[in-house]
């Protein structure tokens, strides 16, 4: 169960019967301001705001586009070694307004396993 105070299954819920089913097959990397700012300017193709409108920006200082991009190459390695640590878990209750029958658990998280 994905939560023991709701009936739902996981299959329920997220239409897989196992956790592993979860994991994403397509990776993804943190990647730094330095890099992203590099990556971003060498990129092609129709400006964002055309495609997307006036509120299809980014935060950084450049003008952002969608593709297609000519000649650039992205090579993407990383290094994470399979194995197994004792990493921190926070969890907090915020109490809700809602009647038992109507209330539902939001659940937030982010990374602590950063070395």
């Amino acid at each position: 169960r994905a939560d023991p105070r709701y009936k739902e299954t996981l299959e329920e819920i997220c239409g897989v019967d196992d956790y592993t089913q979860l994991i994403p097959e397509i990776p993804s990397v943190p990647m730094g301001y330095g890099d992203a700012l590099v990556l971003l300017q060498s990129l092609g193709g129709k400006a964002a705001k055309d495609v997307g409108g006036d509120e299809f920006v980014g935060g950084l200082d450049l003008e952002y586009t969608v593709g297609p991009s000519k000649d650039v190459v992205l090579d993407v390695s990383t290094d994470n070694p399979e194995e197994i640590r004792t990493i921190p878990n926070v969890v907090g209750v915020i109490p809700g307004t809602l009647d038992p029958e109507e209330d539902m658990p939001i659940l937030l998280g982010n990374h602590r396993d950063a070395r």
